[in-house]
C-alpha cells in the first residue's frame, strides 16, 4: 500500500502543500471517509435520506480538509470548525457522522501546535458528547468516539513532532553541507593561488630577462626561455594533479551521504570500508559507483538494509554493495552501464547480480589502479607540444 501512495506523492504534495510525509498522511487519511457509509452494512446506524445527506457532507468536507492543511490562520481554524460542525449536523441522519469528529481531532493533533490542539480536542469532544445526549443516542457510542479521537490526535501529534524534528535535522545537515562546500572552495582557491602565484611570477621574470638578453646574449636568452618552458611543463603537471584531486569524489564523504539518503527512506546502512590511503583515481571510481548504487536502492529496491564492504589484498581491491530489496530486474540500466565503464577504464572488473532476494554489485580493481591517472598526467606534462 505504501508503494502506491509513494507513486501519488507528487499529487499529494501539490494538493495539500505539505512535505512528503505529511502530504502522504493527509492523502491516505481520506480513506477513512468510508466509515461514513457504514449504514450500508449496519442499517441500524441510518435514518431516512442518510445517503444523500452523507454525500453532500463529503462534498463540503473535501475543500475544508484541503484548507486545513494549506491555509494559514484564521482560515485554517474556520475550516477545522467546519469539519466538526459537519459531524454535528449529519449525526441525526447518520450515526457514523462521528467520523468527522474524529477527523477534527486528527487534524488538530497533526496540523496544530499542542497549545491549540489540546483545548481544541477537549472542546470538540465535550460538545459532541452534549449533542449526542441531546439526541438521545447511546452513551457507549459517544465514549467510543472520544477514545478513538483522543488516541488518533495523540498519535498524530507525536508523528508531527517527529516530522518537525526530522525537518530541522535535514535543515542543519544542509547547512553543514553548504559550509563544507564553502570551505572546500576556499581551500581550492588557496591551493591554486599557492601553486600558480609563485610559478607565474617566476615565468614573467624569466620572460622579461630573456627579452632583455635577446640582443646582447642569445645563448643566455635561450637558456632563460628553456627554463620558462620547463617551469611551465612542471606547472602543467601540478595543475593536472591538483584538478584530479579536486574532481575526486571522496569515498568517506560518499558513505556519509549514502547514510543520510538511506535514513530518509528507512533503510539501514552497514559498511565495513577502510578508506584511508586510497589513490585519487580509485577513490573516485568507488565513490561514483557507490553514489549510483545508492540512488538505485532509494528509487527502486524497496530494501530494508544495504551492506557495503571494501577489502584490500595483495591482488587488489574488492568492493561490494548488496541490498535485500526486491531485485529481479533482468537488464542493467544506463546507470549500471556507466558504473561498468568507469571500473573497466581503471583496469578493473564489474559484476552485477539481481534476483528476488536483492541486488549485489562487485567491483575488483588491481593494486596499481590508483597510479594509472597519475602516470597519465605525468606523461601529458612531459610530452612535447
Amino acid at each position: 500500500m505504501t508503494h502506491y501512495f509513494e507513486r501519488l506523492r507528487p499529487f499529494a504534495e501539490r494538493l495539500f502543500g505539505q512535505n512528503n510525509r505529511q502530504a502522504l498522511f493527509a492523502f491516505a487519511s481520506l480513506l477513512y471517509l468510508g466509515f461514513l457509509f457504514m449504514p450500508l452494512l449496519i442499517p441500524q446506524l441510518a435514518r431516512s435520506h442518510w445517503l444523500e445527506a452523507s454525500l453532500v457532507s463529503v462534498l463540503v468536507f473535501l475543500p475544508l480538509y484541503v484548507v486545513v492543511w494549506r491555509a494559514k490562520s484564521p482560515w485554517r481554524e474556520l475550516a477545522t470548525v467546519g469539519i466538526a460542525l459537519l459531524g454535528f449536523v449529519l449525526l441525526p441522519w447518520n450515526l457514523s457522522a462521528n467520523t468527522y469528529v474524529i477527523y477534527t481531532a486528527a487534524v488538530l493533533g497533526g496540523a496544530y501546535p499542542l497549545r491549540q490542539a489540546v483545548p481544541g480536542v477537549a472542546l470538540t469532544l465535550l460538545a459532541f458528547v452534549w449533542w449526542h445526549l441531546q439526541l438521545g443516542l447511546p452513551v457507549s457510542m459517544a465514549a467510543m468516539t472520544c477514545l478513538l479521537a483522543i488516541a488518533i490526535s495523540v498519535g498524530n501529534a507525536v508523528g508531527a513532532a517527529y516530522s518537525r524534528k526530522d525537518a530541522a535535522l535535514r535543515l542543519s545537515q544542509d547547512d553543514v553541507r553548504q559550509l563544507a562546500r564553502l570551505a572546500e572552495r576556499e581551500r581550492i582557491g588557496r591551493d591554486l593561488h599557492d601553486l600558480l602565484g609563485h610559478t607565474l611570477s617566476v615565468i614573467v621574470l624569466k620572460a622579461e630577462l630573456a627579452n632583455r638578453l635577446y640582443d646582447r646574449d642569445r645563448d643566455a636568452a635561450r637558456r632563460e626561455i628553456a627554463d620558462v618552458e620547463r617551469i611551465a611543463r612542471e606547472t602543467l603537471g601540478q595543475v593536472r594533479r591538483a584538478v584530479t584531486g579536486i574532481r575526486a569524489a571522496g569515498l568517506r564523504a560518499e558513505l556519509v551521504s549514502a547514510r543520510l539518503a538511506l535514513d530518509a527512506v528507512g533503510v539501514e546502512l552497514d559498511y565495513n570500508a577502510d578508506t584511508d590511503g586510497l589513490g585519487a583515481a580509485v577513490e573516485t571510481v568507488l565513490a561514483l559507483v557507490l553514489r549510483e548504487a545508492i540512488t538505485n536502492v532509494v528509487r527502486h529496491a524497496g530494501a530494508s538494509e544495504v551492506r557495503v564492504t571494501l577489502v584490500r589484498s595483495a591482488r587488489g581491491l574488492q568492493f561490494a554493495i548488496a541490498d535485500d530489496g526486491r531485485g529481479g530486474r533482468n537488464q542493467p540500466g544506463t546507470g549500471l552501464s556507466s558504473m561498468r565503464e568507469r571500473v573497466e577504464a581503471a583496469g578493473g572488473q564489474f559484476d552485477w547480480r539481481s534476483d528476488g532476494s536483492g541486488t549485489r554489485i562487485d567491483v575488483r580493481l588491481p593494486v596499481d589502479a590508483d597510479t594509472a591517472e597519475t602516470k597519465t598526467d605525468a606523461a601529458l606534462a612531459a610530452s612535447p607540444r
